[in-house]
């Protein structure tokens, strides 16, 4: 990247900047995905018995994502339906413009869709597709290798949507549910991680 530019930094400043963007890349990684596994398992409850009689010998692959429209199309949903960080400044307009046929007056508020769960532009997450695989596998594997329920006092909550704590990551509020294996087979895989 360095030599790519025409830059050549000595060897610290080298490590240092990739000391950062290693973190950095962690840091943008390690909450969202833990909220996409905890949003996922409420709306797609209802989803285990079919996902998990798709590969019923062998845990799903990436190879698999086809087979789990249903599955994907849940976590696609929950990635939109409520976003980790629902981050948006609004921009205010310096003069009248035109944007895709609609007029836009000096002074405008404008909001970006901060429902957009990977940004847009050049400000797009490049870790997206990464993410996407990663999730998927996640939730996946988990409906696949457990029987998941949910107490009688999470059931209105989860018709309703589910509560959310106010703070720069949103997280669901913690709910109770019961999950067992599906099989000795995936107890010991369970047991061996």
């Amino acid at each position: 990247m360095f030599k790519a530019s025409g830059y050549l930094p000595s060897d610290a400043e080298e490590e240092l900047v990739v000391k950062w963007a290693a973190g950095s890349l962690y840091t943008g990684e390690a909450e969202t995905a833990d909220f996409l596994c905890h949003g996922n398992i409420l709306p797609a409850h209802n989803l285990t018995s079919r996902s998990a009689t798709k590969v019923p010998d062998r845990l799903p692959t990436v190879a698999d994502w086809d087979k789990f429209s249903d599955l994907d199309a849940v976590v696609k949903e929950v990635m939109g339906w409520h976003p980790v960080a629902p981050l948006g400044t609004p921009h205010m307009s310096v003069e009248d413009g035109m944007y895709d046929g609609y007029h836009v007056p000096k002074g405008s508020l404008i909001t970006a869709n901060i429902w957009v769960c990977f940004g847009f532009g050049r400000r797009i997450c490049p870790g997206r597709v990464l993410a996407d695989f990663t999730e998927y596998i996640t939730v996946a594997r988990f409906f696949a290798m457990f029987n998941e329920s949910k107490t009688i006092e999470n059931v209105k909550k989860v018709e309703n949507g589910p509560d959310s704590q106010a703070i720069v990551i949103s997280h669901p509020v913690p709910w109770k549910f019961y999950i067992t294996p599906r099989s000795p087979a995936y107890e010991a895989v369970i047991g061996s991680v």
